[in-house]
């Protein structure tokens, strides 16, 4: 049998250094030209279907930002049925009150184990310190307009 194109058998190695040497000799001019990889201006045309790979933070916060909506979805619907539910379980409005106490209560170890928890990782520089007024830096006003009122207001008094 003679051999020709239709009957060799390409494996896959092969034709991943063939693609990698047309890819280094795109590139080189491509990246030139343009200011930007090859690779990643194919990210732009979506007829290729080729996406940039998320990293694993990346994806871990997606996930995290699904779960959490898909929480606040399910505990709104949970609220705006939850008196429904109890008058349809045959529940007494005092029954209702000691399940909602029981789940949603938070005791005053569990409040203050959170608290410290929040401070310790406020500390160590893993979340956000909290204010509760806005930075003294980033206020603007007149500072002697502010003071001449001030003494007005205490000289008519």
């Amino acid at each position: 049998k003679e051999s020709s194109a239709s009957n060799v058998k390409v494996t896959k190695k092969a034709l991943k250094s063939a693609t990698k040497e047309v890819y280094d000799k795109i590139n080189t001019t491509f990246e030139k030209t343009f200011g930007v990889s090859f690779a990643i201006a194919q990210t732009s045309v979506p007829e290729l279907n080729v996406q940039v790979k998320k990293s694993r933070a990346e994806l871990k916060k997606e996930r995290r930002n699904q779960s959490r909506a898909c929480k606040k979805h399910i505990e709104q619907q949970w609220t705006e049925n939850a008196c429904d539910t109890m008058l349809a379980t045959r529940q007494t409005y005092n029954q209702r009150h000691e399940q909602r106490m029981f789940l949603c209560f938070e005791t005053p170890e569990e409040a203050e184990t959170r608290a410290k928890k929040r401070k310790l990782l406020e500390e160590q520089g893993q979340r956000k310190r909290k204010r509760h007024s806005p930075n003294p830096k980033d206020l603007e006003f007149d500072e002697n307009e502010l003071l001449q009122s001030l003494f007005m207001t205490s000289k008519s008094t």
